[in-house]
Parts: structure tokens; sequence; C-alpha cells
């Protein structure tokens, strides 16, 4: 399991998350951040803190499941878009 994908990410004082299927929202003093969820991964959000896991250990999942905390919207389209062009299927 990815060692970044399995820790806990953090919840400052002040900041609200929101889960809502495969959308997660996160206000807090610097604005507000949404994005839609890939289907690889699993989203918990518990007190204080986010725990992503991944349903299956497929090759896209385990990618998914550590790359997905620090990428931006249009970085994950492109790491899929890629994972496409390989041939590897998508849960």
């Amino acid at each position: 399991m990815s060692r970044i994908g399995r820790k806990p990410i953090a919840v400052p004082h002040g900041v609200e998350v929101h889960l809502n299927e495969r959308h997660i929202t996160v206000r807090g003093p610097k604005g507000t951040i949404a994005r839609e969820l890939p289907r690889e991964v699993m989203v918990e959000v518990a007190e204080g803190t986010i725990n992503v896991s991944r349903p299956s250990d497929d090759r896209i999942a385990r990618s998914m499941h550590g790359l997905g905390r620090g990428i931006r919207p249009e970085e994950h389209e492109a790491a899929l878009r890629r994972a496409r062009e390989l041939g590897l299927t998508l849960i």
C-alpha cells in the first residue's frame, strides 16, 4: 500500500470538509475548493482527518491512491488519459 496514500490528511482548525458521494468540497479561511473524486479511490472524513483508501489492488487504483493526494484535477485527467493510451483497463 502506498505510504503517501495511507497517511491520513489532517484537517486544520477552521476548515470544513463535505463529502457527497464522489464529490468533495473543502472550505477554509483561504477559500473553497471542490473536486470530483476518481472511482479508483475511496475517501472517508473522520474527526479532524481525511482517510484515502482504494477498493482494489489493480494498477490504476494503486497509482491513483498515492498520486491523488497531491495533484490538480487537470493532472489527474492527464494521468487517466495516459493510462487509457497504454491500454490499462479502468474499473
